[in-house]
This record gives structure tokens, sequence and C-alpha cells, in this order.
């Protein structure tokens, strides 16, 4: 989540190379769409402010 009201944030995080799907969950309708993504990757998206983002994992440890 960006705290900021004003300005853009971009949050990065490591996908384990176990993880078999990541998918983000849309705020709309709760419906998970597809991610590009490389296991064992660092993954990138930005964040308008005071937006956040749930994504859904399969597999992988937690």
């Amino acid at each position: 989540m960006n705290k900021s009201l004003k300005t853009s944030e971009s949050i990065s995080f490591t996908i384990g190379k176990a993880v078999k799907k990541l998918r983000l969950v849309s705020t709309l309708n709760g419906k998970q769409h597809r991610v590009t993504y490389k296991p064992g990757g660092i993954f990138t998206t930005d964040l308008l402010p005071g937006e956040g983002k749930l994504y859904a994992i399969e597999g992988g440890v937690y």
C-alpha cells in the first residue's frame, strides 16, 4: 500500500522459486488476473497515491 496521498511509489519484492502462480486480485470484482513474473526474481509494481494491491500466491513457502 502506498501511504502517500500525493506521490506515486514503486514497490519490489522477491518471488520465491517454488511459487507456481502469482495473480493480482481485482479491487473492482475480486477476480484474479495473471501477472508476469520470474520465479526467483524480483517483482516490481507501481502504486498510485493511496493505492494498494493484493496478490494471490500459489505454491511455495510462505
